[in-house]
């Protein structure tokens, strides 16, 4: 499974992070707030506010880039 996913910070002026994985989520938003993640690792703590889940990896990067229009 692929997941396109959407954090929102809880300390930095609400920032937003939309991220792809195809982990299981929970670890990947371990690693968000762990600091493991270099374009995140200021921002923390971050909260997950949306997810989306697909089959096909292509199906999930094509929506991610979608929302990274918004």
């Amino acid at each position: 499974m692929y997941h396109v996913y959407l954090l929102r910070s809880n300390t930095y002026n609400k920032r937003l992070y939309i991220g792809f994985t195809s982990r299981k989520i929970n670890e990947r938003i371990k690693d968000h707030n762990y600091g493991k993640v270099n374009a995140t690792r200021l921002h923390r703590p971050w909260k997950l506010i949306y997810l989306e889940t697909y089959v096909s990896e292509s199906d999930a990067r094509e929506r991610k880039d979608v929302e990274a229009i918004w």
